[in-house]
């Protein structure tokens, strides 16, 4: 009985981190800059997002940081 949860466990792990780093493979593959995007959602539309809140946005999100590392964040 013990094998079986254990296993179960560790499949359920699996699944879990692949799912996960497949959905963000996705993001990260997803046409357009993500930091302009978010900082068009948050003011207002891309007309109001000017270039330094953008780079702001890339470092305060960790956009800027490998891809791995941003995913384990």
């Amino acid at each position: 009985m013990k094998r079986f949860v254990l296993k179960r466990t560790v499949s359920a792990v699996i699944v879990f981190f692949g799912a996960t780093f497949l959905t963000f493979a996705m993001m990260m593959l997803a046409p357009g800059d993500a930091a302009l995007e978010v900082a068009a959602a948050r003011y207002g539309g891309e007309e109001y997002a000017d270039r330094a809140t953008v780079e702001w946005l890339r470092e305060t999100e960790g956009l800027d940081r490998p891809v791995l590392v941003q995913y384990f964040l």
